[in-house]
């Protein structure tokens, strides 16, 4: 028989905690502040806007970067992009993983930005003709771009040499990157004394308007070039009228000397400074309207002379070496975007190794471009 006392209390608590249950909730309702309802989206508003700051009209001008990637700047179907390399030499020495990633990322976006050519500005290794291993991993970051085929020209600096003066020899330089390395290749289109001193032709296949391909000439002279080399090299530009040529060599314009080419000659015995090519070669061939070189490094390695030609045309010289930058230069590199139809060259510093760019005005700027040579 159940209790009667039991069953009471049994009753009597379950009242009470009805009775507290309902007091905290009517004092919550009361007290406690309360979150309005949220207001309606128009997901059709917002898409639209969307859309509008992301169209083509509105989007900034700047380089986006995904996982390494480098979209082009030029909306033109015709743009194309030229990679300069300068002075590897302590990534041959130090750290060759680097300057794998350079030549490694430059077959990854040969696509993204129709990339047609990548230049070396020289000093390829550091310890001359003595390190085998740097010569070995020098040659095996630019044997990527050769299985790739991607086109390419080198030079030899100061730091390729046998020893100090160019006319002791290369005969490292010679055994890594002779010309028979690129004998096979349409591109490559003459040389002198192996491939110390070269040129390459590349069509630039133009659709955006009814205009033939144009050709672009890449002329690279070795260190401080010899009277005959300058010879040769002139030849070379009679024998290729009207293309478009942009000169490399490793010293011609210093990075802390604003407004003059070198007159110093530090690593040839009888060979020509910057200011004996600009006089001899440069100046007087109206088909040259760009010069490269690395070396130089006083500075921030950057710096850029506009200097007239015989024609009265604005010929750009320019000095990009970061090998005195942290670990060698950290990767960075130049992109030069070339728009035939916007008739602009967009140029850009960018390190694969640290994925970013160098925002400063001598790292980015726009330089004027006419392919259509008079």
């Amino acid at each position: 028989m159940k209790n009667p006392d039991h069953n009471y209390r049994i009753l009597l608590c379950v009242l009470f905690a009805s009775f507290l249950g309902f007091a905290y909730w009517a004092c919550a309702f009361h007290f406690f502040p309360r979150r309005p309802a949220a207001a309606p989206v128009d997901v059709s508003a917002r898409h639209d806007a969307l859309s509008q700051e992301n169209s083509p009209a509105n989007r900034p001008q700047v380089a986006e970067q995904k996982q390494g990637q480098v979209t082009m700047l030029a909306t033109s179907s015709d743009r194309f992009s030229v990679i300069v390399l300068p002075d590897t030499q302590k990534y041959s020495r130090d750290n060759p993983a680097i300057f794998c990633e350079q030549t490694q990322w430059i077959v990854d976006n040969q696509s993204t930005l129709n990339i047609k050519f990548v230049s070396h500005l020289g000093d390829i290794v550091d310890s001359h003709a003595q390190s085998v291993p740097e010569w070995i991993a020098a040659s095996k970051c630019m044997g990527i771009l050769d299985g790739a085929n991607i086109p390419y020209g080198i030079i030899p600096g100061n730091h390729d040499v046998d020893t100090l003066y160019r006319e002791d020899g290369m005969t490292s330089y010679d055994a890594y990157f002779p010309a028979s390395r690129y004998a096979s290749q349409p591109w490559y289109k003459g040389n002198r004394k192996g491939n110390q001193n070269s040129y390459q032709i590349i069509e630039i296949t133009r659709t955006a308007s009814s205009a033939a391909p144009a050709r672009i000439m890449f002329l690279n002279l070795e260190i401080e070039p010899s009277d005959n080399t300058i010879a040769w090299a002139n030849e070379v530009i009679r024998s290729h009228p009207g293309i478009y040529t942009i000169l490399t060599t490793h010293k011609y314009l210093p990075d802390d000397e604003k407004g003059k080419r070198d007159t110093d000659r530090a690593y040839s015995k009888t060979g020509n400074t910057g200011e004996d090519i600009w006089n001899k070669l440069v100046k007087g061939n109206c088909s040259i309207r760009m010069t490269w070189n690395g070396h130089y490094h006083m500075t921030d390695g950057e710096s850029m002379l506009v200097s007239k030609n015989a024609c009265g045309n604005d010929v750009h010289q320019i000095i990009q070496d970061y090998q005195a930058r942290e670990s060698g230069g950290n990767g960075r590199l130049r992109i030069y975007e070339f728009d035939p139809e916007q008739k602009t060259i967009r140029v850009r510093t960018y390190s694969p190794h640290t994925k970013s760019f160098e925002t400063d005005e001598d790292s980015r700027f726009s330089l004027p471009f006419e392919i259509d040579m008079p």
